[in-house]
């Protein structure tokens, strides 16, 4: 019966433990910046390796934040959307390199509706993990954990939002924002490439467990 309540909860089910975007060919419905996009080469395997590079240019304009989105357009083309809750994804992983001259304050973002703007929907950020300009291609970690995610903005709750997400960012930002911060500029700008991005389970946890029970046994304490 609880499986069928969360097969059941939101929209159809689109993330899946282990799927990759490795951004070989194009740039797998991410969007950025007007300067942006899929790169064929150089990510972290090196020659003929692509990856997604942000370009941010802190001009107030198009491109003036550093974020990277993958939105529902056309509709249900956003493969990192829908139940984290009953697929055990319990961890977001990216390779990343920060290829400007600014410190970049990597978050992950997750929320309920497609934009944060105008206090639209909720959105739960993740603490930030900083990567110095020269630090080579780096893999991080952002556990999906209710302790660890901070509430941005709205008032549902993180279990709700992870039921049914709409929509996932990744971004620089010092605070806890998710919008991420206007960086570098026309002559400088904030640089950084990302590859790898991929859902996995924790180890050992069968397909229903883990995240999904503790959460539900919270629910259930609230009431």
């Amino acid at each position: 019966m609880v499986v069928a309540f969360l097969a059941l909860a939101g929209h159809a089910l689109a993330v899946t433990v282990f799927q990759t975007d490795t951004f070989d060919s194009d740039d797998q419905n991410w969007r950025g910046g007007s300067q942006s996009g899929q790169v064929s080469d150089g990510g972290p395997n090196g020659a003929g390796d692509g990856f997604y590079r942000v370009v941010s240019t802190g001009s107030g304009g198009p491109g003036s934040r550093f974020i990277m989105h993958n939105p529902d357009d056309p509709p249900g083309s956003n493969q990192w959307g829908g139940d984290y809750l009953s697929t055990e994804v319990s961890a977001i992983v990216f390779d990343a390199i920060n290829l400007g001259n600014t410190d970049l304050h990597l978050r992950l973002v997750f929320g309920d509706v497609f934009a944060p703007f105008d206090d639209q929907g909720t959105w739960f950020v993740s603490p930030s993990q900083i990567l110095q300009p020269g630090s080579g291609w780096t893999t991080l970690t952002f556990p999906i954990d209710d302790n660890a995610f901070l509430q941005a903005q709205g008032n549902t709750d993180f279990e709700d939002v992870m039921l049914d997400v709409f929509a996932m960012r990744i971004l620089s930002a010092v605070g806890n924002s998710p919008f991420g911060d206007v960086l570098g500029t026309i002559q400088d700008p904030a640089m950084g490439g990302f590859d790898n991005i991929r859902a996995i389970p924790e180890p050992g946890v069968p397909l229903f467990g883990g995240l999904a029970l503790a959460l539900l046994a919270r629910r259930r304490r609230r009431r």
